[in-house]
């Protein structure tokens, strides 16, 4: 049986960083989190039947849904924040790619 994965200290500070921008509207760190996570959804949405339009729409609705995630009292990322915006991505872009489909 193994482990499940667990954060290193400074991943969950990093994430706590991020959590808190988000709920506190932090555009400086949002902008990071922007420029660090696009180029991962600009190869996904590519990769993907996608273009560059499409990635830039997606990873605003990614945050978008991140910041919508920070606002629950609960929420605990307990992943990193790039493997929870991938997530998110995926998701929405298979969503999409249903719709578009005759």
């Amino acid at each position: 049986m193994s482990k499940a994965y667990q954060l290193s200290d400074k991943e969950k500070r990093r994430n706590d960083r991020i959590v808190e921008a988000f709920i506190n509207s932090n555009d400086q760190i949002i902008y990071e989190c922007y420029e660090n996570i696009y180029p991962m959804v600009y190869r996904f949405i590519t990769s993907n039947s996608g273009d560059e339009n499409d990635a830039r729409t997606m990873t605003i609705e990614c945050l978008e849904a991140f910041f919508e995630c920070c606002q629950k009292p609960n929420f605990n990322l307990t992943c990193k924040f790039s493997s929870f915006i991938y997530s998110i991505c995926r998701n929405g872009w298979l969503k999409k790619l249903k719709q578009r489909k005759p």
